[in-house]
């Protein structure tokens, strides 16, 4: 059977590039400090079958969450969130003592900008040199930090609402 024309012959839009995922490589429950409101929660290990990058552990919500994998932040080249640190800072996330950044909640850094999974790119200072790839994998907004000596250090005595920012630095792969 013949198909039928079009009335409008419109060409179909370009079909969007796949993303690549990276794939549950170890799974488990979470007994964090937040275990007593949400006792269901769980965590994993994340791994990317193309760049071999591998993740922390992540918090998730659900099983199937973790099951459908989360975008690989070095192999999809997606906007980055660009995060200039002091050199200290810097150090201490890619040692991997540091892994919550605090800025203050607005419109550079808010929950629609601060997104699970979005990829960050790490900076000692401004320049090119020294960077790091990272990912976000929790965000929360709170007062708490205002409180911490470091906070007092840069901001004095404000008090405002505080973007938690935790990251997940991967301190070998290369920044684009």
């Amino acid at each position: 059977m013949k198909q039928q024309e079009t009335l409008f012959a419109m060409p179909k839009p370009a079909r969007a590039k796949p993303r690549q995922l990276m794939h549950v490589m170890d799974a488990g429950d979470y007994r964090g400090s937040f275990s007593a409101d949400r006792p269901d929660r769980h965590c994993a290990r994340f791994r990317c079958r193309r760049c071999e990058l591998e993740t922390e552990w992540i918090r998730m919500d659900t099983v199937s969450e973790s099951k459908r994998g989360i975008p690989c932040p070095a192999c999809n080249k997606v906007d980055s969130m660009f995060l200039p640190l002091k050199a200290e800072y810097f150090d201490a996330f890619v040692s991997g003592h540091k892994t919550t950044e605090y800025r203050q909640n607005g419109p550079r850094f808010n929950d629609a900008t601060c997104k699970r999974f979005r990829r960050v790119v790490l900076s000692s200072g401004y320049g090119k040199h020294n960077r790091c790839l990272g990912m976000i994998t929790e965000f929360s907004i709170s007062q708490e930090p205002c409180e911490r000596d470091d906070w007092k250090a840069c901001f004095g005595d404000l008090v405002c609402d505080v973007a938690c920012i935790e990251i997940n630095a991967f301190p070998g792969v290369p920044v684009p």
